[in-house]
C-alpha cells in the first residue's frame, strides 16, 4: 500500500478543513512560508511539495493572499479618507478609606486625508487615467502596434535649440523660437496660406 503524503493524511483524520483554514489566516496575517511550515510542523520543503501536488493547499495560500490584499487595500483606503479615532485610557485612583476608583480618559484624534495614499489608490483601482506615466504608456501602446511613425531627432531642431539657450538678445530668441515652431508643425504654414 502506498504511504500518504502528509496532506492525505490530513483528509484521512478529518482535519484538512482546519489546516487549510489556518494557512489562510497565517497568510493573510503575512506569515512566511517558513513560518507556516513550522506553525504546521512540518518542513519547509514539505510544505512546497504538498503546494505543488494539491490545489487545496495551493488555493488556501491564494485567498489568504486574497483577504490580505484587501484588508492592505482597506488600510489605504481609511487613510486616503482621513480617520477620526478615539482612544481611551483607564487609571484606577485610591479614595479616601481605601477605596479604588477608576477614571476613563477619552480622547478623540482626527487623522486628515493623505495624499500619497490618494494617489496610489486611484492609480491601481483606475490604471492608466491617473498614472502620471500616462504618455508614455501610450507611446510605449503605440509601438506595440507596429504602425508607429517614431520621430527621429531633427538635427536642425537641436542645433536652433541650443541657440536659443545661448541668445541673450529677446528679438533673436522670439526668431528662434518661430524657426523651432515651423520645424515642429509644418502643417501650419499650409493652413496660414489658404
Amino acid at each position: 500500500m502506498k504511504k500518504l503524503d502528509t496532506y492525505q493524511q490530513w483528509v484521512k483524520e478529518g482535519k484538512a478543513d482546519a489546516y487549510l483554514s489556518s494557512i489562510r489566516r497565517w497568510v493573510s496575517d503575512n506569515a512566511t512560508q517558513k513560518q507556516i511550515a513550522n506553525n504546521l510542523h512540518i518542513t519547509e520543503k514539505t510544505l512546497i511539495s504538498m503546494k505543488q501536488k494539491h490545489k487545496e493547499i495551493r488555493d488556501a495560500f491564494a485567498e489568504g493572499d486574497d483577504i490580505l490584499k484587501v484588508e492592505l487595500e482597506n488600510s489605504i483606503l481609511k487613510r486616503a479618507r482621513g480617520m477620526k479615532l478615539e482612544d481611551e485610557v483607564q487609571t484606577f485612583e485610591i479614595i479616601d478609606g481605601g477605596k479604588r476608583k477608576q477614571k476613563i480618559v477619552k480622547t478623540k484624534k482626527e487623522i486628515p486625508p493623505d495624499t500619497q495614499a490618494a494617489i496610489y489608490l486611484l492609480q491601481v483601482k483606475f490604471g492608466r487615467t491617473y498614472n502620471p506615466r500616462k504618455d508614455q504608456i501610450d507611446i510605449l501602446e503605440k509601438k506595440a502596434e507596429g504602425d508607429v511613425w517614431v520621430d527621429e531627432p531633427d538635427e536642425e531642431l537641436i542645433e536652433l535649440n541650443q541657440e536659443l539657450v545661448k541668445a541673450k538678445n529677446t528679438v533673436r530668441k522670439k526668431r528662434i523660437r518661430r524657426q523651432i515652431d515651423e520645424l515642429n508643425n509644418p502643417d501650419s504654414e499650409d493652413d496660414n496660406d489658404a
